[in-house]
Order: C-alpha cells, then sequence, then structure tokens
C-alpha cells in the first residue's frame, strides 16, 4: 500500500513537472517574440544617445565646421561668377584714354 502512495505522489509530480516546462516554454516563445521590439527600441535609444552625446561633443567645434562649410559655398559660388566675369573680359574692351 505504502508502494502506491508512493507511486502516485511520484505521478503528481511528474503531471506538475510536466505542466511546469509548458508554462516555461510558452512564457519564453511570447518573449521571444517580443525580443526583437524590443532590441529594436533599445537600438534606437542607444543610436540616439550617442547622436545626442556626439553632438555635445562637437559642439566646441561648431564654429569651425561652420566657417568650413562657409568657405566650401564661398569657393562654390565664386567659381561660376569668375567664369563669367572672364567671358566678359574677353569680349569687352574699355577705352584706355579719350582720343576723339
Amino acid at each position: 500500500m505504502l508502494g502506491n502512495k508512493a507511486n502516485n505522489i511520484m505521478e503528481i509530480i511528474a503531471q506538475w513537472l510536466d505542466d511546469l516546462d509548458d508554462l516555461v516554454f510558452a512564457a519564453a516563445l511570447v518573449l521571444g517574440r517580443l525580443m526583437r521590439p524590443f532590441l529594436g527600441l533599445g537600438l534606437g535609444s542607444a543610436s540616439t544617445l550617442v547622436a545626442v552625446q556626439t553632438a555635445n561633443a562637437l559642439a566646441a567645434w561648431m564654429p569651425a565646421l561652420i566657417a568650413t562649410a562657409l568657405g566650401g559655398l564661398a569657393v562654390w559660388a565664386a567659381e561660376p561668377i569668375a567664369l563669367e566675369r572672364s567671358q566678359l573680359g574677353d569680349t569687352l574692351t574699355v577705352p584706355l584714354s579719350h582720343n576723339a
């Protein structure tokens, strides 16, 4: 009789462990499906933090970067103006004296 009771207890424990195993793997499946969006959210947050930290570090360099950008724009704008002036200089003649 005692052996039969021990077998019943072992059967109950085995069933309980099987239910616990099913519950753990169901939770792991749900967490696996949620992992990708949460990883994307973490990646976006980390990227934003890196961008903000980089912007803070570059704040001291801002005047030099602005001057470089303006210098590049000045060269870009000066080239067509110089080309136009050189073409006008070839076609226009300016008299140096008034000998009428």
